[in-house]
């Protein structure tokens, strides 16, 4: 201990150091980047059509369905309408409902809450289109896996 403290430096004598102390960092973190250079994966936002008080915004209610038992059997929700480079947000299980509220190809924009009575505030008196913004969960799925109930 008597040699680490033996001597006492001014941070000026430290500074020949700062270019190899950089090197080892970036050499040691090949992958890392800089906050400010990583960006969050793109969200697209589920749209929910104008309704009346009395009248659901998300016309279509849905099940999860059609999973494969021998599989994951759950249904990732995705941050948009297709694979990369969307990510998942969630997985439903067999049977959990979803409001079905907006449709892209092969992809259904859902709401849908913790339980399945959850109000998630699908009822709107809103005169346009608007993503939704209510309490619950919202996401893509692929519409493949959701049997529409409404049918």
């Amino acid at each position: 201990m008597r040699f680490l403290f033996s001597s006492v430096r001014s941070a000026s004598s430290f500074a020949p150091l700062a270019p190899m102390a950089a090197l080892l960092v970036a050499t040691a973190l090949p992958d890392a980047k800089p906050a400010s250079a990583q960006q969050s994966p793109p969200r697209v936002p589920v749209y929910v059509e104008p309704g009346t008080p009395d009248d659901v915004s998300c016309d279509d209610l849905g099940e999860v369905a059609n999973l494969d038992p021998k599989g994951d059997n759950y249904l990732s929700v995705q941050s948009g309408p297709g694979g990369k480079p969307y990510v998942e947000l969630d997985r439903l299980k067999p049977k959990r409902a979803v409001w079905i509220c907006d449709r892209k190809g092969a992809w259904l924009g859902v709401v849908y809450g913790e339980t399945y009575n959850s109000d998630c505030r699908i009822i709107t008196d809103d005169k346009k289109r608007h993503p939704y913004s209510g309490p619950c969960r919202s996401g893509w799925v692929a519409k493949r896996y959701v049997h529409d109930l409404s049918d």
